[in-house]
């Protein structure tokens, strides 16, 4: 299969589809690139395998013959019977085809249009099932208008020879857009296929997801919106006021059909204040139903508010990432400190002083007891003391050359462990910068250590508190 598929694959759903998308998006539109995508969907996928033309992809692809067979025995005497009044209900033989239903349809359909799938230069071609979506960049928008004619040829050629094609009215364009671009006139520059014009769309559904060309998520929200409140007007009939379904069985409707009704795409997108509001106070309708309270009650829990809702799903995505950036890419063994998505308090400490303290903290910098690309079998005792290996927690707790410059100025650091309190405490951090920078500690050899007394700076002091502040996050400037 191609890297680029998704879907009927465990780990990859239209979540993932979607995110590559508009992260691929935005990452073409940093070098001021115009950017503009063309979604396709293949008409009548899964009935327009050919059973031959499957088994030569198998057995290209390197799957066993003992499989092949297994496949192609599969998709062989195959019928189908049309049910409807007056209807003889005579099966008629099917020679093409993957019958829909059977749970190994899907994945033999993505082996059969994996060939489909393509490199593009300043670009990305992406699929989820039988929905693809070509995106191109260039310095203007015409030509991305003649670059995805020319991929939508190549890709009409590949489809053919398969036996299969895409769906003239289910193609739509899109020219997307930087808030920079807000006042700039907008681009109508439509595209020619097979002979139909389109015109770009102000807003695209692809996979449930709604898409504008400034990746505004109030459009995606306000339909999910309107969904969820076509839903509520029909189950609401089920119980009236003071009559019908009890409470709890309410709930469930609510928790198991509106929520994710509302809900969905909150994994890729955050709503704005002004759509959180009239999400919650949709939200609160469905409840005071689900209590059975008047229309006007006015007190309800402060946890209901669905801000808090997408606040959580936030944090669950950012641990999903992280855990699978911890799968793919794992640590290496000598980096003793936990992986993280934000960046580290110390990386607001300044460029050069940063490095020193990222490099110590991974054990490749420039101390003796760090291994070296120059000399494996370097001597690794301290230069300053030569008492013992210069190690981080040698050079910064407990070498003796430093001793004058650590009582000035190393106050409330006793650790430097993957778990010390010094690296959540910025007033900590900046007394450690203060250290290495008065002391030359990690810096390369090139550099000498002072002939006279270094000149301390203010030390910055404690807030008056027992434990270190949790900072969270400190964003580099």
């Amino acid at each position: 299969m191609h890297p680029n598929q998704c879907g009927s694959l465990p780990g990859l759903s239209t979540y993932d589809a979607c995110l590559t998308l508009t992260n691929d998006v935005k990452t073409l539109q940093r070098p001021r690139l115009k950017v503009s995508s063309l979604f396709l969907d293949i008409k009548a996928g899964f009935d327009n395998v050919d059973n031959p033309t499957l088994a030569q992809i198998l057995r290209e692809g390197g799957i066993p013959p003992y499989l092949v067979s297994w496949v192609s025995s599969f998709l062989r005497e195959q019928s189908c019977t049309l049910i409807f009044q007056g209807a003889p209900g005579t099966p008629a033989p099917v020679n093409v085809g993957a019958p829909q239903g059977s749970p190994i349809s899907p994945l033999l359909f993505l082996l059969y249009v994996a060939p489909l799938h393509s490199r593009i230069p300043q670009g990305l071609m992406i699929s989820y099932v039988d929905d693809f979506a070509l995106t191109v960049a260039s310095l203007s928008y015409r030509g991305n208008i003649r670059r995805l004619q020319e991929l939508f040829e190549k890709l009409e050629k590949k489809a053919s020879r398969l036996g299969v094609s895409f769906s003239v009215a289910k193609k739509e364009l899109i020219h997307w857009r930087t808030p920079s671009q807000s006042n700039s006139p907008k681009c109508v520059s439509p595209i020619q296929v097979k002979g139909e014009i389109f015109y770009p769309s102000n807003s695209v559904r692809w996979l449930e997801y709604w898409f504008t060309p400034a990746l505004d998520t109030a459009a995606h929200f306000s339909r999910r919106l309107a969904i969820a409140q076509g839903a509520f007007a029909l189950i609401r009939r089920l119980s009236p006021p003071g009559v019908g379904l009890p409470p709890y069985l309410c709930h469930r409707l609510a928790s198991s059909l509106i929520a994710p009704i509302l809900l969905y795409g909150s994994d890729l997108f955050t709503p704005g204040l002004g759509t959180t509001n009239h999400l919650d106070t949709f939200w609160r309708k469905v409840q005071r139903w689900t209590t059975n309270c008047f229309s006007a009650t006015p007190t309800l829990p402060p946890q209901s508010r669905m801000d808090n809702t997408y606040s959580a799903l936030n944090k669950r995505v950012r641990e999903k990432l992280l855990t699978e950036w911890a799968s793919l890419f794992p640590t290496p063994g000598y980096y003793l400190h936990p992986a993280a998505l934000c960046p580290r308090p110390f990386m607001g400490l300044g460029k050069f002083i940063a490095g020193r303290i990222h490099q110590m903290r991974a054990r490749k910098s420039y101390l003796a007891a760090h291994p070296t690309w120059w000399s494996p079998d370097a001597d690794t005792s301290c230069p300053r003391s030569g008492l013992e290996p210069e190690t981080f927690e040698h050079a910064i707790l407990s070498c003796p050359s430093r001793q004058h410059s650590r009582s000035r100025v190393l106050h409330g650091v006793t650790d430097v462990g993957p778990e010390a309190p010094l690296w959540s405490s910025l007033p900590l951090l900046k007394r450690l910068a203060t250290f290495i920078g008065v002391t030359s500690t990690g810096f390369p050899h090139t550099m000498f250590l002072p002939t006279t007394p270094p000149r301390f700076p203010p030390v910055p002091s404690l807030p008056p508190q027992s434990t270190p502040p949790n900072v969270s996050c400190f964003f580099v400037g």
